[in-house]
């Protein structure tokens, strides 16, 4: 059975799916702190089963259970060196993430872009030099914005 600490961990699984998913706004710091500091074997002096055990008790997928019992053997039980591994490893992570949504930000833009462009015949360019060139028209757009 997984200790406090873990069960707040677990509430992050999807019941529907099984799929554990961490919220998105968690910090490094804060996700190794939740599954170091409460860890009954990651004290002074102890190793690192107890934590191991935990980990694979709990509800995780098994590349980040695999990927927790690799840094917890690495540091070989000392709670600081394991929350510093995990807070990398998080860092590490999410910048990967974060690259993967801006490409997919970029094409999801260009996708929408051309779909106005072509499926709705909106000719941009001509649009900003009408309204660059033909002050009356520039001051109803800007009126009806107002006004909306």
């Amino acid at each position: 059975m997984a200790s406090n600490w873990a069960s707040k961990l677990d509430d992050y699984v999807d019941e529907k799916t099984g799929v554990f998913r961490l919220p998105h706004d968690i910090s490094p710091a804060n996700l190794a702190i939740a599954l170091v500091q409460g860890s009954p074997i990651l004290t002074a002096g102890s190793n690192n089963q107890n934590f191991d055990t935990t980990v694979q008790g709990m509800a995780l997928p098994k590349s980040l259970e695999s990927q927790l019992l690799t840094l917890s053997a690495t540091a070989r039980g000392e709670a600081d060196v394991v929350k510093k591994e995990i807070e990398a490893w998080f860092d590490d992570f999410m910048a990967q993430v974060q690259h993967w949504y801006a490409r997919r930000a970029q094409v999801s833009s260009l996708i929408v872009g051309l779909f106005v462009a072509v499926f709705l015949n909106v000719d941009t360019i001509a649009m900003g030099k009408t309204l660059y060139y033909d002050s009356a028209k520039r001051e109803a757009v800007v009126k009806c914005h107002r006004s909306a």
